[in-house]
């Protein structure tokens, strides 16, 4: 399988996790858990299985390239969760806080 699969599945995977996310957050409610697992558990084991899906389902060999797409894959599924719209916008409401004093 090509590249540009694996690439799409990255595509794929950060549209569809914050929603995934979102709905466990919910569903946990006011339990204590950190969002950053949460959210990074998440995405790799939604990854994962995108990756096994479209291998199983393209009938593709698993080669060392193959092995090495998916673990990229997962990793940088992991990173784009890491690095997501709720963390912008904390830093964004941290910056307007009323009453802080910043630099400029």
């Amino acid at each position: 399988m090509e590249l540009a699969m694996y690439i799409t599945i990255l595509t794929a995977v950060s549209i569809i996790a914050p929603f995934v996310i979102e709905g466990i957050k919910k569903l946990l409610g006011n339990k204590a858990y950190d969002v950053n697992v949460l959210s990074a558990t998440t995405t790799a084991i939604i990854a994962f299985l995108a990756c096994v899906a479209v291998v199983i389902v393209t009938k593709t060999q698993i080669t060392s390239i193959e092995i090495v797409y998916i673990i990229g894959t997962v990793f940088f599924s992991v990173l784009g969760s890491l690095c997501g719209y709720d963390k912008v916008f904390s830093v964004i409401f941290d910056i307007f806080k009323k009453g802080e004093k910043w630099l400029w």
